[in-house]
């Protein structure tokens, strides 16, 4: 929470999405892990991801692992000459408590940080009104670190080019 408040105060573009399952919360949180320990076939820009560390239930209840994992970067040709070619290193903290259904990820690229940072939160939690079903909530943010007037807007038409490319990517991994 800390990283992502002082990120906010960085400046750049924001957008949450909120989606549900409707399956039971641990199923949920087990498919994430397990999706998330190697390449997976619903993320097919991810060609290599290595686990750092994984402890579980350390710290009352709370599980972590922290991975770095490796992608492609599929922007357009223009995007990646900003942002610093054509793959992408990102780093990503999780934590779960079985017992609360409660997951969270901070995501953040490592690669070209000093010219462009895309983060996620993301938070995976029982449905409040339905115990059988489960909430995911997404948040991105995009900021351009070249910024100024004379970038005439270039840092604008990134940052959303970054998002809409982030929710089509949400939506093929949500299948």
């Amino acid at each position: 929470r800390d990283l992502w408040a002082a990120s906010a105060a960085k400046g750049g573009m924001e957008m949450t999405l909120e989606f549900e399952y409707d399956e039971h919360v641990a199923v949920v949180m087990a498919a994430f892990r397990e999706r998330t320990r190697t390449p997976h076939a619903s993320m097919p820009l991810v060609h290599r991801v290595d686990v750092l560390r994984e402890h579980d239930g350390s710290f009352r209840g709370w599980s972590t692992r922290k991975r770095r994992f490796f992608t492609h970067n599929d922007a357009p040709e223009w995007v990646r000459r900003i942002s610093g070619g054509d793959y992408l290193v990102g780093i990503e903290r999780i934590e779960w408590n079985d017992a609360e259904g409660r997951m969270r990820m901070y995501t953040v690229n490592e690669s070209h940080a000093e010219k462009i940072v895309a983060e996620e939160l993301c938070v995976i939690k029982r449905h409040p009104r339905d115990a059988g079903r489960t909430v995911k909530t997404l948040t991105v943010r995009a900021r351009l670190c070249i910024r100024g007037w004379w970038t005439l807007g270039l840092s604008t038409l990134a940052e959303r080019f970054l998002l809409g490319r982030y929710e089509l990517l949400v939506q093929q991994g949500k299948k």
